[in-house]
């Protein structure tokens, strides 16, 4: 009996190897399309095939932090119009808990700077997804602004030019989906309802790359 169970597994190894390759294959194969995306359309079809491959849960809050934890760079969605020429964010969090700085690097005119959104990341009982609390918002130029541009036009030209999740990201819900040590990818749910009739995706790259994605060791 005991002989045919073990003959009876060694049968399905190779079936159990070739569907974990498979997947890892696929990942890879869907990381790369989220990253090389040059459209809002292939990008849709890249994170869904990227959430599909995603199915383990994030059962570890050390982990969560590592995923989430440092500065990044938004690569979707992108800023509406020439306004925003970058979003970057740095996160700091331990067991779920901490603040983010969300900065919107605009550019009008040929004056530039940052509108940055200070908000407190919140743990919730689900350990991948986060709660935030603004705390602040900052117009910092980092050239002179001529008197004849109204900050108050351009903070509202900057809310609609960028991302609402990014701007204001009040009582925002952000679940993590898919993480590797180069791309974090985000869920977010909003406190409006209307807003989540379609689901909506932040995908974020690290800033200052240090590793190799472990999928493509």
């Amino acid at each position: 009996m005991m002989t045919r169970v073990v003959v009876t597994l060694w049968c399905w190894l190779p079936v159990v190897m070739s569907l974990t390759a498979t997947l890892k294959d696929r990942t890879i194969a869907a990381r790369r399309r989220v990253v090389e995306a040059s459209t809002d359309e292939e990008m849709q079809v890249a994170i869904g095939e990227l959430e599909r491959c995603q199915k383990f849960r994030f059962e570890s809050a050390s982990f969560v932090d590592l995923a989430v934890n440092g500065d990044w760079r938004l690569t979707w969605p992108r800023g509406q119009g020439g306004l925003v020429t970058a979003v970057s964010q740095t996160m700091a969090v331990e067991n779920g808990n901490g603040r983010v700085v969300n900065a919107v690097s605009w550019n009008v005119d040929s004056f530039r700077g940052t509108f940055e959104t200070t908000a407190r990341v919140l743990a919730t009982d689900d350990r991948a997804t986060f709660r935030f609390q603004v705390e602040g918002h900052a117009l910092k130029p980092t050239t002179p602004i001529s008197r004849a541009l109204s900050p108050q036009t351009l903070v509202a030209d900057i809310a609609r030019a960028a991302p609402k999740e990014v701007f204001d990201p009040k009582d925002t819900l952000a679940t993590l989906v898919y993480a590797d040590p180069d791309l974090k990818l985000l869920k977010i749910i909003t406190p409006t309802a209307k807003d989540n009739k379609k689901n909506k995706w932040h995908v974020w790259s690290r800033q200052q790359k240090k590793h190799i994605t472990l999928l493509e060791r």
